[in-house]
């Protein structure tokens, strides 16, 4: 095989990475493999497998690699490298993590390496051409390395994004739940604080506020609540108690900085006022320093405005 012909081999969604029997079924014979790693123009990543010198390093070649070096076991993106290539939101570690389904163990340099006993082949796919634990499965196994929180703000990304339904997670809980899998008391947490109509929050701060009234006792909202205003305009609220006509908005710090954006604010917030609804905004500060005077004033107008809810004033835990 000549040199531009192994170049094309490796490209596209392989990202420069290929593997000694990927070559060998393409008819590359072994001496010219060898060879080519001799002179340099295969770059040993892993045993047996390679990243064409032509082809930059990248991430999603660094995962690729670690799957394919675990051949023939069934191996999987899984954890936050998972969450990367679904683009969830959070912070997630460059260090390659995959899952690898049965007895078997591997030792891959720069590689976190996890095992499953077993894995149903319905939650396994392929993402950018890797193959990778499905959406539900990932976010469940997150639990066995992060944070309840973390768990959470991907759970609700993941459901935000289209990428799980609500019916998806509980399904995956089902089926997992009893093999006793790490992870699996921070993954239901996660899917008890996602709303029963299938919505979830869009940002963390949006996140934040819901797990603020959740902690105090507070009746539970809708998040991305639709509504038209009185300009005929189809809005969605981030976190609203319709039965009080109480709209809560979140304002992070990249959004409503500038003075155009604080007009536009200030016009939609006019034109759900003239429905009757109270249009209240909160940022970080409001929510994670502030948070007794926001739950005082929110309490409030529920109070106000909506005297039949049931609100509690004691505090339960996160």
């Amino acid at each position: 095989m000549r040199v531009d012909q192994m170049i094309a081999v490796c490209a596209g969604d392989r990202f420069g990475v290929v593997t000694r029997a990927e070559l060998l079924e393409l008819g590359v014979s072994g001496h010219e493999i060898d060879h080519r790693v001799r002179d340099r123009t295969l770059l040993p990543v892993h045993e047996g497998v390679y990243r064409h010198v032509a082809a930059p390093p990248s991430w999603p070649g660094r995962i690729r690699a670690a799957v394919l070096a675990a051949a023939p076991s069934l191996a999987m993106a899984s954890g936050p490298s998972a969450m990367r290539l679904y683009g969830i939101r959070g912070v997630w570690l460059e260090r390659p993590e995959i899952t690898v389904a049965g007895a078997q163990s591997h030792d891959l340099r720069g590689v976190r390496v996890r095992r499953i006993d077993q894995v149903d082949l319905l939650d396994v796919t392929v993402r950018f051409g890797i193959q990778i634990l499905s959406v539900p499965l990932a976010l469940l196994a997150l639990g066995a390395t992060e944070s309840e929180r973390k768990v959470e703000t991907a759970v609700h990304d993941a459901v935000h994004l289209h990428l799980a339904t609500r019916a998806d997670l509980f399904a995956v809980l089902d089926r997992y739940a009893a093999r006793g899998r790490r992870g699996v008391t921070k993954f239901r947490a996660a899917l008890d604080s996602l709303p029963t109509d299938g919505t979830a929050t869009e940002t963390n701060l949006e996140l934040d506020m819901v797990r603020l009234l959740r902690v105090s006792g507070l009746p539970r909202p809708k998040v991305q609540y639709r509504v038209v205003d009185a300009d005929g305009i189809r809005r969605r609220l981030d976190v609203a108690y319709p039965e009080a006509m109480l709209d809560i908005e979140t304002d992070g710090d990249r959004w409503h900085t500038m003075g155009r954006d604080r007009r536009l604010d200030r016009r939609r917030d006019a034109a759900l006022e003239a429905l009757g609804w109270e249009v209240q905004r909160y940022g970080e500060a409001d929510i994670h320093e502030l948070s007794a005077q926001t739950v005082h004033r929110i309490r409030s107008s529920l109070a106000v405005r909506a005297p039949d809810l049931r609100l509690s004033g004691q505090r339960t835990n996160c």
